[in-house]
């Protein structure tokens, strides 16, 4: 998905997003409107796959709430090329909605760990939880030719719906096993669920969006400076 969608979505999605003061929304959750695009801002598909629960109003929305949502968002994720062909494979053998279960329990179990993943119990504990799921997906490798020339390429195979999981957690385990914890952050806006990985030089980024979340935290915090002012003369 190019850069445009995605800041086109911005707009809308944060026209709704509340103060950054206040308390995060309750977790109800709803099918996202087929008109808002995911969000796409993670920085690595794992957190990406995370941000398929996002809330920019009193409910969370669900970008994976039906087996198209889940096929388009597969589609766009250029990482998991491998999941979506076998989401493709679920939907032409009847499995597709039984593989979508399982991307949702993979994906709840991601999210739980995310605020943890700096203490050593924790990811052990999500090792073990990815290890049972990626024990569901099986490959095998192909010489395949490419332009002129023989590649040995590893091919995922399709044993079940849970090899859809098993593709996705493949990338949530890169994410364990190659990006420092500390580098996986949630926006601080308290009412937004959104995660990222910080790739920035100073390693100081804050904000989901520096354009919406950071943005109203900096006119929050304006208006809070002008009442204390106000109520000081």
């Amino acid at each position: 998905m190019t850069a445009k969608p995605v800041n086109m979505v911005f707009i809308g999605y944060y026209s709704l997003m509340p103060d950054p003061n206040d308390v995060p929304p309750p977790p109800e959750t709803q099918p996202a409107p087929a008109a808002l695009a995911p969000m796409r801002i993670g920085e690595h598909p794992a957190l990406d796959f995370a941000n398929t629960l996002a809330a920019p109003a009193e409910v969370l929305l669900d970008f994976l709430a039906t087996p198209a949502a889940l096929l388009d968002w597969l589609a766009g994720t250029p990482e998991l090329a491998d999941a979506h062909a076998l989401a493709q494979q679920a939907g032409a053998r009847g499995e597709l909605d039984a593989a979508l279960a399982a991307v949702q329990a993979l994906r709840a179990a991601w999210r739980s760990a995310l605020p943890r993943l700096a203490d050593a119990g924790a990811r052990a504990a999500l090792q073990e939880t990815l290890n049972l799921w990626l024990a569901a997906g099986r490959g095998h490798w192909q010489l395949v030719a490419q332009d002129g020339a023989l590649r040995l390429l590893h091919v995922t195979d399709y044993t079940g719906p849970d090899s859809v999981a098993a593709a996705i957690a493949a990338v949530l385990a890169g994410l364990l096993a190659e990006v420092p914890a500390t580098e996986v952050r949630k926006c601080e806006n308290p009412a937004c669920v959104l995660w990222f990985r910080d790739t920035s030089k100073r390693g100081n980024r804050r904000w989901c969006s520096m354009a919406a979340c950071g943005n109203r935290a900096k006119a929050a915090a304006h208006r809070r400076r002008l009442r204390a002012g106000d109520g000081g003369g």
